[in-house]
């Protein structure tokens, strides 16, 4: 389990500090791949360059909360880890979804991002999930400070921001 700033996952804090907030479906999902131009595993001498593989996803909005797209729909999100060449996880074509994005294309160094890609913010604990008109997160649906929202409670705290 990642660990972040008390508080960082509720939704109150993700509002505040995410550019772009989208509610949508997920209409593809990459296989996992190396932040490489080639997308293989990797290795550098630099410190501040980091291999990590991560997975990409894209969201066609059914409602942009906060921000703009700026690089067109669908959206592209992006999280850490997987498997290299497999699709897995967090989410899959078809879901409904609520993702609290940021644009970082400095994380890890001089490295090879999909560069009209936003972050999810705090990876999967920025992921929501639609399940029986709640929205759960990927991360942790479990917490009972920030495993399930709803769409008033993002408005909410949308309109103290």
């Amino acid at each position: 389990m990642s660990s972040y700033l008390g508080g960082s996952q509720q939704v109150e804090y993700q509002t505040r500090q995410s550019e772009l907030i989208v509610y949508g479906t997920v209409v593809g999902v990459d296989p996992g791949r190396w932040n490489s131009p080639s997308g293989k595993h990797w290795t550098s001498a630099k410190d501040e360059d980091v291999p990590a593989i991560y997975r990409a996803f894209y969201v066609e909005p059914i409602r942009v909360l906060k921000g703009q797209p700026d690089y067109g729909v669908p959206v592209a999100f992006m999280v850490l880890g997987g498997t290299e060449g497999v699709v897995d996880g967090p989410v899959k074509k078809g879901d409904c979804v609520l993702v609290f994005g940021t644009y970082d294309q400095s994380i890890y160094g001089n490295v090879q991002w999909n560069k009209s890609a936003y972050w999810a913010r705090l990876m999967e604990y920025s992921i929501f999930l639609e399940r029986n008109g709640k929205l759960v997160n990927v991360a942790e649906p479990d917490s009972q400070k920030f495993g399930t929202t709803d769409m008033g409670q993002v408005e909410a705290a949308l309109s103290t921001n």
